[in-house]
C-alpha cells in the first residue's frame, strides 16, 4: 500500500535483521513512495482478515505461533482486475505492527472509496521473515477518500541537490502535502535502500531550502557502500492510549505505547549529484554511527 505528519514521534531501533528495541528521537523522517518487488517465499502462513469500519479498513492478523518481533503490512489495489491479474498489481508498504499481545491489528486510513484491496503480512520472527497469504478482496467504503484526493506528497518540480563532499542534500522546490485529514500527526521520512534492505529515516523538515545531513541520519548498514535514495513518504504512529498526540507534550508522548506505524505511499524525488542531474539516485557515504530506522523493505527495490 501506498502513508505521513508533524508532531512528536519516536524512532525504532532494528538490530540483527528483526529485533526491535525502542529509542525515542525528536526528529521526523519522510519515506519515499516506490514500487515493491514481491518475493513470494515462505508464504505458508494464514491470511489476514480485513473489515470496513466507518471510513477505513481494519486488518487483523493472528500469527500461527508466538514470537513475532514485528509485522509489516503490504497492500495491493486490484480494482478492475480479474483474479489471475492480482499478482500483477503494484504492492506498497503501508505500515508496521509493533508487538502488543498475540493478535495484531492495523488501521488503513489511506484508502480510496469503491477501490478493491488485498492485504499481506510479513512476519519477522526468530531471525526469519515469513509471508502470509493475501487476504480476501475487500472494497473500501463510500466514506473513504475520493479518487481526486492526493494521498502522497507531490514532488513535481522538486530536486534533492546532493553534495558528495559534505554528504548533504538540499531540498530545492516546494513539496505539497497530501489531502489527508489530521496530517499534522504525520512526519516526513526519507526512504533509502542498500540493495538488501530498505528503511525509513526521519527528517526534521522537507521545506524548500532544507539542508539534510545524510551522514548524521543513516545507520551503519547504509554507510561505506552504495545506497539509493528511493523517495519520501509521510509517517505516523498510532498509540494504544490515543490516536491524536497533537496536544501532548514531549514527556507525555514518551509514556505512550506504540501499536503500529502508518506510511503513505512513497513519492519519488529527482536528484542532482554535485550539480549534475543524476540518472540514478545512488550515493556513497563513509561511516558515521547512528541508530537504525524502520524496516521498509519491499516498497522499493
Amino acid at each position: 500500500m501506498p502513508i505521513m505528519y508533524m508532531g512528536y514521534f519516536m524512532k525504532e531501533k532494528l538490530t540483527d535483521l528483526c529485533k526491535l528495541s525502542f529509542l525515542v528521537l525528536l526528529v521526523f523522517i519522510i519515506a519515499g513512495a516506490c514500487k515493491i518487488t514481491i518475493e513470494e517465499k515462505n508464504t505458508t502462513r494464514s491470511q489476514p482478515t480485513a473489515q470496513t469500519v466507518e471510513d477505513h479498513i481494519v486488518v487483523n492478523y493472528t500469527p500461527s505461533s508466538t514470537g513475532a518481533n514485528y509485522v509489516n503490512i503490504y497492500r495491493r489495489d486490484v480494482t478492475g482486475k480479474i483474479e489471475s491479474e492480482y499478482k500483477d498489481a503494484e504492492v506498497i508498504s503501508i505500515g508496521m505492527i509493533l508487538p502488543d499481545g498475540y493478535r495484531f491489528s492495523f488501521i488503513d486510513y489511506l484508502i480510496v472509496q469503491a477501490h478493491d484491496y488485498q492485504y499481506q503480512c510479513r512476519i519477522c520472527a526468530n531471525g526469519e521473515y515469513f509471508y502470509s497469504k493475501w487476504s480476501e478482496v475487500i472494497t473500501a467504503p463510500d466514506t473513504a477518500y475520493s479518487a481526486s484526493d492526493s494521498l502522497t506528497y507531490n514532488t513535481s518540480g522538486v530536486t534533492f541537490a546532493y553534495d558528495s563532499k559534505s554528504y548533504t542534500c538540499v531540498v530545492n522546490g516546494t513539496i505539497s502535502d497530501p489531502d489527508i485529514s489530521n496530517f499534522n500527526l504525520f512526519s516526513p521520512v526519507l526512504i533509502v535502500s542498500n540493495g538488501e534492505q530498505t528503511q525509513t529515516f526521519t527528517l526534521d523538515s522537507i521545506a524548500n531550502g532544507t539542508l539534510i545531513s545524510l551522514r548524521s541520519i543513516l545507520t551503519n548498514d547504509f554507510l561505506d557502500k552504495d545506497v539509493e535514495i528511493k523517495g519520501i513518504a509521510a509517517q505516523r504512529f498510532e498509540y494504544k492510549e490515543t490516536n491524536d498526540t497533537s496536544t501532548y507534550t514531549e514527556q507525555e508522548i514518551l509514556t505512550l505505547t506504540k501499536q503500529f506505524v502508518v506510511w503513505t505511499a512513497a513519492s519519488e524525488v529527482k536528484m542532482t549529484i554535485d550539480s549534475e542531474e543524476a540518472e540514478e539516485n545512488i550515493i556513497h557515504i563513509p561511516s558515521a554511527a547512528t541508530d537504525s530506522g524502520f524496516d521498509y523493505s519491499r516498497q522499493i527495490r
